[in-house]
């Protein structure tokens, strides 16, 4: 009797608790703003009371201890139970009403989904009003969604997010709030709850919701979530500084001063007092172009003092924060004429876009962390797009030095090789853009050739990434009309530099090296060398011309190419600035691509019969910095390769007024690399006994005994197989170094295959 008591009584509490659920769930279905609000606590109170455990879409029945005895939809007593099956102190009753439980979750669990089904249409319109920008519509659907379906936390998390477009952080974070309570493990939740705290200031909360995002994100999704770690902890610091810059005293408001042909420019003299003017400028420049309307002109302006204010890290990093590096899709008149399907020329919004490109790339020198943001998609696909659509100056200009700066990053490089197949190759589109600009500069010089310039820069700049450098050349080796357009390019003073520059890039490449390398590619390049050195290109040929012979030092790695060079014709050509005496880094060059056709003894022939390598010889050149060690060393390597090709080559070095006194000289030299070659140039000299003769009375053997006394390296081997071939070519060379008691050091300096 007792138990049956003890058991009825647990059973009025069980359905006095249904009861009590039932009607918090009412109350929260049919309520919003305060009173869902009381509904809400009233459930975590009960919650708390009774210990539920609250998950998703889940009904749990412990089926296992009573068995069902109803089919689906079946009264309770509609069938007898089996009496013999009942567990020990269970009555029919218990069982039959354990049963009916069990078909109403099953019932639940249907209304659930077609609940679901319902709130997809009202939560589909709200996506789409998103996508538009119009956040208060989009939160209305969201709204109406979660009135149908109050147990799905992913449309508590889609209004946040809408409420963080339209500034409304609390709301977000209140809407975030209940998606926990809904879903404790909903990653979404925690991630719009910590950028809602981070606007609100609230950065230790904003951090703590991090924390919990990533105990629940998949390792695809950490990186995201590291970004936003990193962004709270900066706008932390940037908070402090802006409280320490306000307590200190400051001058009155002063207006941030600069001009709009060099943005930027005037903010590197702010000291921290106006700085806080800067931080001022930026927050409310912010706001006003990505959060409100402004008449066009006005944004203009606003986008040119940002610029002003955008000097150093911290306040390009407020300005990141503040969504600034988005411009192009957050500002309402920069995203509808970039996405217009025929733009036409809008004289309002075309200005308002150059600006925003030119303030982009002041907020992307040496940052890192503004570059990736800038050409995350969609913004990505619009400026490509750009590229494609537009002839304007004053946006393909922008926009291609835009590029070249995020381009820097090799994140950013990566980025847009990953994208070719989906949103269109960066390369074609600059490609692109320089075509257009080429045309136009057959009509209008001034207009063209600034587009040209600022694209093949910008190739340049992307064109370091091997996988993008292929595919340019790719469009190269397949539209014969590009590489014409470029060699019409290299003619202009205004585009010269910076083609070169793009064909060395290219000339890296293996298959587009043979290209190249033809007779009549070389002939063009040669041709370019004769241009450079006339007087109307005084002031930019001597660079043009050096370039010119590492564009052709890069060609001539292919077999083909070499032969290609070796004629009298092109050595002449070659020579023609060693001979007059150019500059050191022509000098340098030409050097360099003489070294590299030295292959073969024909070539060593006419070198010597046309006096060239006496030439080569005797040149003086300057200085003692890189570039002057570069034309040394290629010089030596010169010499080295001739004596090698032809015997006939020691008696022009040792005629020639400079040669072995160049050579001594160059023993002194603080290059390792430099010094070790002269001693293989002097260890082949010495294998003629003439050579060997001739210098009989110079100091040769102290100089390099003076390099192989060193710490043992390549230079001080080379050394001492010098001195070893001298010693056993002459006998003057042999008692000058018993003289300076150099046998023991040629013995432990001297590789063992000449010990």
């Amino acid at each position: 009797m007792m138990a049956d008591t003890t058991t009825n009584s647990d059973l009025e509490e069980f359905l006095g608790k249904i009861d009590t659920i039932h009607d918090l769930i009412n109350d929260i279905k049919v309520s919003d703003g305060t009173e869902g609000d009381s509904a809400l606590k009233k459930a975590d109170e009960f919650i708390e009371r009774n210990e539920v455990k609250v998950t998703r879409n889940r009904t749990v029945i412990n089926t296992s201890a009573v068995p069902s005895t109803s089919a689906p939809g079946q009264s309770i007593n509609a069938a007898p139970v089996d009496m013999s099956s009942l567990p020990e102190g269970v009555s029919p009753e218990q069982a039959a009403f354990m049963a009916s439980v069990e078909q109403d979750a099953k019932d639940r669990a249907k209304r659930r989904m077609q609940r679901e089904k319902e709130a997809l249409v009202p939560k589909e319109k709200g996506n789409a009003a998103f996508k538009e920008g119009a956040y208060a519509v989009a939160v209305e659907h969201y709204l109406e969604a979660t009135r149908i379906d109050p147990a799905n936390p992913l449309l508590y998390t889609n209004t946040a997010q809408a409420y963080i477009k339209m500034g409304e952080f609390e709301k977000a974070v209140e809407r975030c709030d209940i998606a926990v309570r809904a879903d404790e493990r909903c990653l979404k939740a925690y991630v719009r709850r910590g950028l809602a705290k981070r606007a609100l200031g609230e950065y230790a909360e904003a951090q703590q919701s991090f924390k919990t995002a990533r105990s629940l994100a998949s390792k695809a999704q950490l990186g995201t979530i590291d970004r936003h770690v990193e962004d709270t902890t900066l706008a932390h610091e940037l908070a402090l500084r802006h409280s320490r810059l306000q307590a200190a005293t400051l001058p009155p408001t002063e207006k941030v001063r600069g001009t709009h042909d060099s943005p930027g420019g005037a903010a590197g003299t702010l000291a921290d007092g106006n700085q806080h003017e800067a931080f001022k400028v930026i927050e409310l420049g912010c706001a006003k172009l990505l959060t409100s309307v402004l008449p066009p002109r006005d944004a203009v302006a606003c986008c040119a003092l940002l610029g002003e204010c955008l000097a150093g890290e911290l306040p390009q990093d407020l300005f990141r924060l503040r969504k600034g590096t988005r411009i192009l899709v957050e500002n309402a008149t920069c995203k509808a004429w970039l996405t217009a399907p025929s733009r036409g020329e809008n004289a309002d919004a075309v200005p308002l876009v150059s600006a925003a490109l030119r303030l982009l790339r002041v907020a992307a020198v040496n940052n890192e962390a503004s570059r990736r943001d800038i050409v995350e998609a969609p913004q990505r696909a619009l400026l490509l797009d750009l590229l494609h659509k537009s002839s304007d100056a004053s946006l393909i200009v922008p926009a291609l030095e835009l590029l070249r700066e995020v381009g820097a990053s090799d994140r950013v490089r990566d980025t847009f090789r990953k994208v070719c197949a989906t949103e269109g190759c960066v390369v074609h589109a600059i490609f692109h853009a320089v075509r257009e600009g080429h045309q136009s500069y057959k009509a209008s010089a001034a207009r063209g050739w600034s587009i040209c310039s600022a694209g093949i820069n910008t190739l340049s700049v992307f064109l370091t990434h091997d996988m993008l450098r292929s595919r340019a050349c790719q469009l190269v080796h397949e539209d014969n009309s590009l590489l014409d357009m470029l060699f019409e390019l290299a003619r202009t003073h205004e585009c010269a530099l910076a083609v070169l520059s793009l064909l060395s890039s290219l000339s890296a490449d293996t298959a587009l090296r043979q290209a190249l390398g033809t007779q009549a590619v070389v002939q063009r390049l040669l041709d370019l060398s004769t241009l450079y050195a006339t007087r109307e290109t005084a002031a930019w040929g001597p660079t043009a011309t050096a370039n010119l012979f590492g564009v052709l030092g890069n060609i001539s790695l292919d077999a083909g190419a070499q032969d290609n060079l070796h004629n009298l014709s092109s050595v002449q050509k070659i020579m023609k600035p060693i001979r007059a005496n150019n500059t050191e880094a022509v000098t340098a060059r030409a050097l360099m691509l003489l070294s590299r056709l030295c292959t073969k003894p024909e070539f060593v022939d006419m070198l010597i019969a046309n006096d060239f390598l006496e030439t080569i010889l005797s040149v003086r050149i300057s200085g003692t910095g890189e570039i002057a060690c570069q034309a040394e060393d290629a010089r030596t390597k010169i010499m080295t390769k001739c004596l090698k090709l032809r015997r006939e080559a020691s008696h022009a070095m040792i005629g020639a007024q400079r040669g072995i006194s160049t050579l001594k000289d160059l023993l002194q030299w603080p290059s390792a690399s430099l010094v070790g070659n002269v001693a293989l140039c002097i260890a082949e000299l010495a294998t003629r006994k003439d050579a060997c003769a001739a210098v009989a009375d110079t100091t040769i053997v102290a100089d390099l005994l003076n390099v192989a006394r060193k710490d043992k390296n390549k230079s001080t081997e080379n050394c001492a197989i010098a001195i070893a071939r001298l010693a056993a070519g002459h006998p003057r060379h042999l008692a000058r170094l018993r003289e300076l008691g150099g046998i023991e050091v040629l013995h432990h300096r001297a590789p063992k295959d000449i010990k």
